[in-house]
């Protein structure tokens, strides 16, 4: 396994999908070397982790077979998302990797979410991941035996194969949905149907890559656009009783290990295997067949779609039909077993784009030319492409067409210098016959260990100049590779001589927040946040300059070091980074492939926290390791809070028992809830002990919390104590008004009564307003009263707060006591 920057740890989804490509991939070929490359999400460049493992793969050359499992739509990735993923593909192909990507689970309806709709609304559409003319794109079968299981199996393995399929079993199209019985197949279900999803295997024309982009397709599927899929395998979830399964430690029956296939128990998990399907069992698989095509002829095989079509075209569909059961058989000479049955259309809702349904309500399913979208025909088809594969024909007749031979020249003669300046290689692509034009890309590898270390495409003329920051560091020899094209063959220039020294590095940490659009933004200044607040850190190892390889607009322009960081609160170790399932086991992460890492998230405790940071260098990194970084402050306070009190009864009998609930809530987004203790309170006093709070970790949704519990009795208050509680409007009124009142008789007294007096009238003034204030304060009771509709207890609760979190009081509530 390769990390490239970060431990991302296990990521739901993710960790399912990982263990399928590995396990599948290794079971079709044993001896293979399977690698996996996992890399973080990157909050402040934004790249997903499966976009930057395949780049790390493309751009060291880690293997000549890349398996991609994921998909989304053309229209949804836009200009920028489809060329970063035609880009990358075509250096894939020129360095001579095959990559397989799973064409979909989405029928045709490549823009339409499984996971999310039952039913299309956008029309007909494609994976843009899967489309483009550099990689081979997976459809999905499934085996034609719903209610004839005992005609295709035995119930239990052969003792020596180990196998308890009776031989091949024919394919139909993969299609969950109620589309597959055609073009009325939907129109009576319901919203609750089960068969109201949105679940096939993919195909369907691109809506970018021309056929002049796709040559090798040329004669297949119709004339104008670049179809999908290539072939198809088997990719079924169980809908006819057969699915992949897949083993996942963390999901064994509780003390089992491995994947034991006999062991079943009552209670989840049920057994210790996965029950799963889709295109992205197709994929795994076909790189594992591809492993195998590499074993056999000792060599890569690039873009693979040149000779599968070129075999294809060799084939008679019509003696190798699936329905036949024949094609795949030990006797037949088919290496695709051709799809006829089924199709991939899916639901849609009704009068939505390209649905049979043309009027509002109800359901109908994708169409096109007035039959379902797509189905299985002889030859060629939009729902299953060249059909599935007999493998041991298809590695034996495994034979890449003729090319014209092409050669490559390179100058300089040598390159001497610091790693980091620029260098500009040039030469030419020439063909020894041949009339078409020369197109495809340069690779510029290492000699001797293959890494490539940029590309350049060739001019219509064949010829190439590239000005590059990323030749890296070392002395070697470096070669300019031609990955050929669908008319010419590939080819290696002499190679030249490079010496580059070292760059000394910087080791920059930054805090990162975010603005009110969710952009990063990146700061090396103190800082002072509250407890729980949403940031990050950034490491960067830049250049002796102080430049980091990737500007602020995402791009990487210049070669980028490689290596590990370590870092550190006050001088210690800050263990933030995960170990697989184990979090907060490491304070060390490597660099990803733009040359730094984040700790996210970070949730640093209250005080002041100066944050450090060290680099090591690999040996082959082009910088040296720097044991110093800047120190960044960060200084974090204790997160506010705020506390709210309920009762389970806003009334009780005197001497009742009611439970009180407090409730202290903040803007903490950590997963370390408040602790510490409320105490309820009543006219001055406590009311029973102090209630625990048991604290609530942040989640997506919702803030870090805790709560306090406590079941009392109340009974009336004792006579004499008066319970103060706020006043109303209507006494606040009446209050000063009786005041007023007063101080005008007041001052009458004063014109006309005798000296002696006025003290009586000043003294009865003084009394009427704080009458006038008591009543304006009422609303308590001396306890003992009977009468009326009884008596009010008022209760606020006290949170005591903890290192992280702040003290607050609730508002009061009152509860009637009769």
């Amino acid at each position: 396994m390769i990390l490239n920057g970060a431990d991302p740890g296990l990521v739901s989804g993710d960790e399912g999908e990982s263990d399928l490509d590995v396990e599948w991939a290794g079971a079709v070929a044993p001896k293979a070397k399977i690698i996996l490359v996992a890399t973080e999400f990157t909050d402040t460049d934004g790249l997903g982790g499966v976009d930057s493992s395949a780049e790390y793969i493309v751009d060291n050359n880690v293997a000549p077979v890349l398996s991609e499992s994921y998909g989304s739509c053309e229209s949804s990735l836009g200009t920028a998302g489809n060329a970063f993923y035609n880009s990358l593909w075509q250096q894939a192909a020129a360095e001579g990797i095959t990559v397989v990507v799973s064409a979909g689970d989405n029928g045709s309806a490549g823009c339409d979410d499984p996971n999310t709709k039952t039913s299309a609304t956008v029309g007909i559409a494609v994976s843009g991941i899967a489309s483009t003319p550099y990689n081979v794109a997976m459809g999905g079968t499934d085996f034609d035996q719903a209610n004839l299981q005992t005609t295709f199996w035995n119930s239990s393995n052969g003792t020596s194969t180990q196998v308890s399929a009776k031989g091949y079993i024919p394919e139909i199209t993969w299609n969950d949905s109620c589309a597959n019985a055609g073009l009325t197949g939907c129109n009576s279900v319901t919203a609750t149907s089960a068969s109201l999803n949105i679940v096939a295997g993919s195909g369907g024309p691109s809506s970018i890559y021309s056929k002049t982009l796709a040559p090798w397709q040329t004669g297949f599927g119709d004339s104008e656009r670049r179809d999908l899929p290539d072939i198809s395998l088997f990719s079924s979830d169980g809908q006819n009783k057969s699915f992949y399964i897949v083993c996942e430690s963390d999901n064994d029956i509780a003390g089992d290990t491995g994947c034991d296939l006999t062991k079943f128990t009552t209670t989840s998990p049920f057994h210790d295997f996965q029950a799963v399907g889709g295109t992205s069992a197709a994929a795994p698989t076909f790189a594992g067949i591809i492993a195998l095509v590499n074993q056999k002829t000792g060599h890569r095989q690039g873009n693979a779609n040149i000779t599968l079509y070129s075999m294809a075209k060799s084939e008679t569909f019509a003696s190798c039909n699936s329905t036949s059961g024949t094609s795949g058989g030990s006797g037949s000479t088919c290496v695709f077993n051709d799809i006829t049955k089924g199709n991939i259309s899916v639901p849609c809702a009704g009068a939505s784009t390209k649905c049979s349904k043309t009027t509002t309500g109800g359901f109908g399913v994708i169409a096109s030319g007035g039959t379902p979208a797509f189905s299985a025909v002889a030859g060629y088809d939009l729902a299953t492409g060249l059909g599935s594969v007999n493998v041991a024909n298809l590695i034996s007749k495994w034979a890449t067409p003729g090319l014209i031979s092409t050669n490559v020249t390179l100058a300089p003669a040598s390159i001497n210098g610091t790693v980091g300046s620029q260098f500009t290689l040039s030469g030419t692509v020439s063909k020894s016959s041949g009339s078409a034009a020369l197109t495809g890309d340069v690779i510029f590898e290492n000699a001797t260990t293959g890494v490539p270390a940029d590309s350049v495409t060739l001019t219509s003329g064949g010829s190439y100049s590239l000005t590059t920051a990323f030749l890296p560091a070392g002395t070697y020899t470096l070669k300019a590779h031609y990955g050929g094209d669908s008319t010419y063959a590939p080819s290696d220039s002499s190679a030249i001589s490079v010496a580059l020294a070292k760059q000394a590095s910087k080791v920059l940490v930054s805090f990162v927040t975010f603005d009110a659009n969710n952009n990063p933004v990146l700061s090396s200044s103190a800082q002072t946040v509250q407890y729980g607040s949403p940031y990050i850190l950034r490491v960067d190892v830049e250049n002796a300059a102080g430049t980091p390889c990737q500007n602020s607009s995402g791009a990487v322009s210049f070669i980028c070091p490689t290596g590990s960081v370590n870092l550190f609160d006050n001088g210690q170790a800050l263990k933030d980074f995960p170990n697989a399932q184990t979090a907060n086991a490491s304070g060390t992460s490597r660099l990803n492939d733009r040359g730094f890492t984040e700790d996210q998230p970070i949730q640093l405790g209250v005080g002041a926290h100066p944050i450090t940071a060290t680099y090591t260098a690999d040996p082959s990194s082009s910088y040296n390791s720097n044991a110093s970084s800047n120190s960044l402050s960060v200084t974090i306070t204790q997160a506010t809070t705020t506390t709210s009190v309920s009762s389970s009864a806003s009334s009780v009998a005197s001497g009742g028992s009611v439970t009180l609930t407090a409730t202290v809530t903040s803007n903490s987004n950590s997963a370390i809830g408040p602790t510490g203790t409320v105490q309820f309170v009543s006219a001055g006093s406590n009311l029973g002990a102090v209630a625990t709070c048991t604290p609530v970790a942040a989640t997506s949704s919702s803030n870090a919390s805790c709560t306090a519990k406590l079941t009392t009795a109340l009974s009336a208050l004792p006579p004499g104590i008066i319970e103060i509680r706020p006043p109303s409007a209507p006494f606040i009124f009446l209050a000063w008004l009786a005041a007023a009142l007063a101080m005008l008789s007041f001052v009458l007294s004063m014109k006309l009564v005798a000296r002696r007096r006025q003290y009586g009238y000043a003294g009865l003034a003084f009394f009427l307003i704080a009458a006038a204030a008591m009543a304006g304060c009422g609303g308590g009771s001396s306890g003992g009263g009977g009468g009326g509709g009884g008596t009010s207890r008022s209760i606020t609760a006290k949170y005591s707060g903890d290192t992280n979190y702040a003290a607050s009081t609730s508002s009061a509530i009152t509860i009637t006591i009769h």
